[in-house]
């Protein structure tokens, strides 16, 4: 039997998981062949994996699978595992930090995100926000040697030099 093509393009498999393009739109396939997402988006991109830790029961660090996508000049981020948008389709570009952490950036300022679309760090900073450790965030002070600093629950530590914190 031969079945006629359905896809203009199916992209290499990358954790389970492949980007495809049909009628000029972006969605993606499990290695079982069903679309998780239908076609969509304008682009799309590789998936990658996360990491974050679930304090429900016991911790328990958790690996997921999601890829950034693009619809009218917007980004946003979706999670293949369970083939759900979890940071919507509406910033100028979202970028991972680490972890669950994201740079999420509209009218040229940046906020932290983390993987459920809180805003972590509601200040906005011109510039993208970079990590310290494993849960602390900075940006830098325009104008000045100093960084403002947070902790990866948005809490204010205040400012300082860099390596002030050690």
């Amino acid at each position: 039997i031969i079945a006629p093509a359905i896809y203009q393009e199916i992209y290499a498999f990358n954790q389970g998981f492949a980007m495809f393009k049909r009628d000029d739109l972006f969605g993606f396939i499990n290695t079982k062949g069903q679309e998780i997402f239908p076609p969509t988006f304008d682009a799309a991109f590789d998936s990658f994996q996360i990491y974050s830790i679930e304090t429900t029961n016991d911790e328990e660090l958790l690996n997921e699978d999601v890829a950034y996508v693009e619809k009218d000049n917007k980004r946003g981020l979706i999670h293949l595992n369970n083939a759900k948008i979890v940071i919507p389709i509406i910033y100028d570009d979202v970028e991972h930090l680490l972890h669950q952490f994201f740079n999420v950036k509209n009218n040229e300022e940046y906020q932290i995100a983390n993987k459920h679309n809180k805003i972590v760090i509601e200040e906005k900073s011109q510039h993208p926000y970079e990590f310290e450790y494993y849960n602390i965030f900075y940006t830098k002070i325009v104008g000045s040697s100093k960084r403002k600093y947070y902790t990866s629950s948005g809490t204010f530590l205040g400012e300082f030099v860099e390596q002030f914190l050690e």
